[in-house]
């Protein structure tokens, strides 16, 4: 079913408008009836050299272009296409009488197009399709940022911008499933004493500590590595073509971050300790590798503290891993 959109409702600012064709007569005619909308702030160019030269200084959200510049603009000179599509140009209105849908649209553009079998000289017709194609490419733009916040939203944990466990769960079975050329590395975290500051200070407290400890481990990271809170104050990271070394020296820069700004940054609060387990392998399953990490969790939480600043060690390798 087409969709349904109210011009009237989208066009509640001047949209402004590019009118392209070699004909300068039904460019004028053109600049002429679609001024007499509201709203449309119109300009005109001759050739799709000129079109081009304007996409390029201002921007425009829709173009109006004959079909001969649009579909002829690649063999005679500049890709009028091509720079509608480095644009932010929001719709394109394709006029021509002898103007075909699969020919005028095969760029790989992300514009909404419109092909009419009018005229620019009907400049009532026109403005209506001006209008409508306008409200449906905006209607389809704010559809698209819908969905990638919605998937934003399925992937990230929202307390720390980190990825959530689903997206961990994911990236750790990718990184394992081709660790049979590759080691893949694993660094599970947990912050010390989060409940007693919950009970002390209060949840928001508690969330702080969650979100200073994310801020250190991205910090430390590459992009290509996938950091994690998994549940409650438990973090994971991913680590691509890591060995044991590799994951212990991660893991000792993450915990002088976090030593030198628990004092440089964060001082009178109180200070983010992490306990950490790391594990490595060649042709592991990603089950396999996260129950070694978790193992040297487990027995690091044994002995730690419930609060504790990051210690560090006198030499450069930092807090000893395990």
């Amino acid at each position: 079913m087409p969709m349904q959109v109210s011009p009237d409702a989208t066009l509640l600012h001047t949209a402004r408008v590019l009118v392209v064709a070699e004909d300068m007569a039904a460019v004028r005619e053109a600049y002429r009836g679609l001024k007499d909308w509201q709203r449309f702030h119109v300009h005109g160019a001759r050739d799709p050299g000129g079109a081009i030269e304007d996409l390029f200084e201002h921007h425009f959200d829709v173009l109006v272009v004959d079909h001969r510049c649009w579909c002829g603009s690649t063999e005679s000179g500049p890709d009028l296409q091509d720079a509608v599509a480095e644009s932010r140009t929001a719709a394109v209105v394709i006029v021509g009488p002898g103007c075909g849908e699969a020919d005028c649209t095969s760029a790989d553009l992300t514009s909404t197009y419109v092909v009419t079998h009018g005229s620019l000289y009907d400049s009532g017709g026109l403005g209506n399709t001006v209008r409508e194609a306008f409200a449906m490419a905006m209607a389809m733009r704010r559809r698209e940022t819908m969905t990638r916040w919605l998937a934003r939203e399925a992937t990230t944990d929202m307390l720390t911008g980190l990825h959530n466990r689903s997206s961990f769960d994911l990236a750790l079975d990718a990184a394992c499933a081709e660790s049979a050329e590759e080691r893949t590395g694993l660094i599970l975290m947990n912050v010390v004493g989060t409940d007693a500051v919950n009970q002390n200070y209060g949840r928001a407290a508690g969330d702080q500590l969650l979100q200073r400890a994310a801020i250190a481990i991205t910090r430390v990271l590459r992009s290509e590595d996938v950091a994690a809170r998994l549940a409650g104050d438990t973090f994971g990271v991913v680590l691509r073509g890591a060995d044991i070394n590799t994951c212990r020296r991660v893991a000792r820069r993450i915990a002088q971050e976090l030593e030198h700004a628990n004092e440089q940054e964060w001082p009178g609060e109180v200070p983010v300790t992490l306990t950490f387990g790391a594990a490595s392998g060649l042709g592991y399953s990603s089950r396999e590798l996260y129950e070694q990490a978790r193992r040297q969790l487990t027995e690091q939480r044994r002995r730690a503290p419930a609060f504790a600043s990051s210690h560090g060690s006198s030499s450069s390798n930092g807090p000893s891993i395990a």
